[in-house]
């Protein structure tokens, strides 16, 4: 007797509690698109670059109002008193101006000024870095580990060795990229396969290095065929000042293939909207 009225007891519970659930109806809030800016001056560039876009929020009835680029917008550069327009170009879908123009020089501070039809403006300043990495030495080192006449199995390793800048607190940016083509294509291609931060943390002037691995083994049929095959690598060896840094430091932490990667807030110093006005110093070689 007391099992059934125990059991009862469940039963009418559990009526309770599904006769508690109800559908809500909940007005989410909505929120106009910020202007998104990013731009990277340097003296190594031949092109000074801006790319001026609206975020996506989530949660907006707004963005049919609102293009993804904006390309109508008028786009200042200026330092020193001088200034020029950069003007928007279709093919790019940015806005481009060559530094024959408008040079950039190292150690200048360097002005950005938005403003877009609609009445927002944006602004944001960089100074560039005043000196590259010394004694800078590249070393590609190519290891065959086994061989057929059906496959190859080889790795590329790439040193990067250079002097730290003395007097400064430095952050490097190493980026390697494999070039590939085809026997049937003209075509190179460059795919990202590293990128690493060096700190000058173990001392001021001291030797830094960063060392990767590529794997480019490769069946001997895809020589005549449309399968990639390594030509080549190109190497970037970058000095930003912190507002590159930064900025790149939180877009490597976010992994768009990662279902478990968690939403970031990206670094910006863009007055009246969103992004990266950033300035940096580089080294390339090809191998």
């Amino acid at each position: 007797m007391k099992n059934i009225f125990l059991f009862l007891c469940i039963i009418v519970n559990s009526l309770t509690f599904v006769s508690c659930e109800r559908d809500a109806t909940v007005e989410l809030p909505d929120t106009d698109p910020k202007p998104v800016l990013v731009c990277f001056i340097s003296p190594q560039d031949s092109m000074i670059r801006v790319t001026l876009t609206n975020s996506r929020p989530i949660y907006s009835s707004q963005k049919s109002n609102f293009p993804y680029i904006i390309k109508n917008a008028e786009v200042k550069i200026s330092s020193n008193g001088i200034s020029a327009i950069i003007p928007f170009i279709s093919d790019s879908l940015g806005y481009q101006l060559a530094t024959n123009f408008f040079s950039i020089k190292e150690g200048e501070k360097y002005f950005l000024d938005v403003t877009i039809p609609d009445g927002r403006k944006l602004s944001a300043s960089t100074q560039i870095p005043i000196k590259k990495p010394n004694e800078v030495k590249y070393k590609l080192t190519r290891t065959v580990k086994d061989s057929s006449e059906f496959f190859i199995d080889l790795t590329y390793n790439v040193e990067i060795s250079w002097e730290d800048i003395i007097g400064e607190k430095n952050t490097y940016r190493t980026l390697v990229y494999s070039l590939n083509t085809t026997k049937n294509s003209k075509d190179t291609s460059a795919f990202l396969i590293s990128e690493e931060y060096k700190s000058d943390d173990l001392g001021d002037g001291l030797t830094i290095k960063a060392n990767t691995e590529i794997f480019a083994g490769y069946s001997t049929d895809s020589l005549s065929g449309n399968v990639p095959v390594q030509i080549g690598t190109l190497i970037y060896l970058i000095v930003g000042n912190d507002d590159y840094i930064k900025y790149h430091k939180d877009l490597s932490r976010f992994q768009e293939m990662n279902p478990f990667s968690e939403p970031t807030i990206n670094f910006s110093n863009i007055k009246g909207g969103i992004g990266c006005f950033g300035s940096y110093l580089m080294d390339k070689k090809r191998l």
